[in-house]
């Protein structure tokens, strides 16, 4: 029987923690267990591929980081994934007998969005030119709009672009000046969830 939660302690990378019982009649006992994950992206047949092999038998803990790439919206877009283990016997050396496998359930696991921001840009920088979110496991095709204001309260940018950014000016294109602005985000995780981010400084360079 296989469960399992979203590791925390790895933050900012995104892992899951599996737990499993194995009950067997296996004389010799287990030889090793596999991991599998369903590993698919976005237009792309779904297929279980392994992503470890866990030799010691009495290990009933473990810790999957998953796939995620800033620069792959297929990586981006994903969050739900889908596992199973299977324990395979230690052989029992005989003629009489074959190696034996069994599986495990297959268990689901949605991962919240992780969404990071810069603190501070330089406008017209080559380098951190534009105030630009990156994250994972958001649904681009869901609700996300992007904020920016001055300390007045007054909105100077917006979008709707979950691939948009800002580059230092106001809606009318003007130039603003070096300054502390607040930014709110609002976007969709794949786990269906909306979220609300505000309220936190950033600075311009100069």
């Amino acid at each position: 029987f296989l469960n399992g939660e979203v590791e925390p302690r790895i933050y900012p990378k995104s892992g899951t923690l599996w737990k499993w019982q194995a009950e067997h009649s296996w004389p010799e006992g287990i030889e090793e267990f596999e991991l599998h994950r369903d590993d698919s992206a976005v237009n792309r047949t779904r297929a279980f591929v392994p992503v470890a092999n866990i030799t010691s038998p009495l290990i009933r803990l473990w810790v999957d980081t998953v796939p995620q790439d800033p620069a792959d919206i297929t990586y981006r877009a994903l969050g739900r994934y889908q596992y199973y283990l299977k324990a395979i016997e230690v052989d029992p050396n005989t003629e009489d007998f074959e190696q034996e496998e069994m599986y495990s359930n297959i268990f689901k696991l949605v991962h919240p969005p992780r969404l990071f921001l810069p603190s501070a840009f330089v406008p017209g920088s080559e380098i951190n030119g534009l105030f630009k979110p990156i994250g994972f496991f958001l649904d681009p095709n869901k609700e996300f709009k992007l904020e920016l204001y001055n300390r007045w309260g007054q909105l100077q940018f917006e979008t709707n672009d979950v691939f948009g950014s800002w580059d230092g000016t106001n809606m009318s294109g003007d130039a603003l000046p070096q300054d502390t602005y607040i930014y709110r985000v609002i976007f969709t995780g794949r786990d269906e969830k909306v979220y609300d981010l505000n309220s936190s400084p950033i600075v311009t360079g100069k």
